[in-house]
C-alpha cells in the first residue's frame, strides 16, 4: 500500500485518486468519513464499491465484480487510507508535534 502520490493510494484494484468529486461522493455515502471507515470495518461491499469507483473514476458496475473478486479484507487497509487523504484535503494525515515542537519552542 505504497502511496505513488500526494493524493494517491495503491490498491490492489488500482491506483486510487483523490478528488473534490470523489470527496463529496465518499462524504454523503453514510455521513461523512468517520461513517464510511466504520461502514469499511463492517466489511459492507457496497461501500467499498462506491469508494472504488469514486477513487478509479469508474461506475460502480464497472467495478464491483473486481471488488468481490479483490476480497474486502484486502481492500481494506487502503481504502481506509484513501478516505482518510479525502478528509484531509487528498494528502496524508501528518499529526501535529507534541509540546510545540512544530512552533519552535525548546
Amino acid at each position: 500500500m505504497a502511496d505513488a502520490n500526494i493524493g494517491e493510494v495503491d490498491s490492489p484494484l488500482g491506483t486510487l485518486r483523490c478528488s473534490l468529486a470523489a470527496a463529496k461522493h465518499v462524504s454523503s455515502l453514510v455521513g461523512g468519513y468517520n461513517g464510511a471507515i466504520a461502514r469499511l470495518g463492517m466489511l459492507d461491499h457496497n461501500i467499498y464499491v462506491a469508494v472504488a469507483a469514486a477513487g478509479l473514476g469508474k461506475k460502480p458496475s464497472e467495478i464491483e465484480a473486481k471488488v468481490y473478486s479483490a476480497g474486502l479484507v484486502n481492500l481494506t487497509a487502503p481504502f481506509v487510507t484513501f478516505v482518510t487523504y479525502l478528509g484531509n484535503g487528498g494528502k496524508p494525515f501528518a499529526p501535529a508535534a507534541e509540546d510545540g515542537a512544530e512552533m519552535g519552542e525548546a
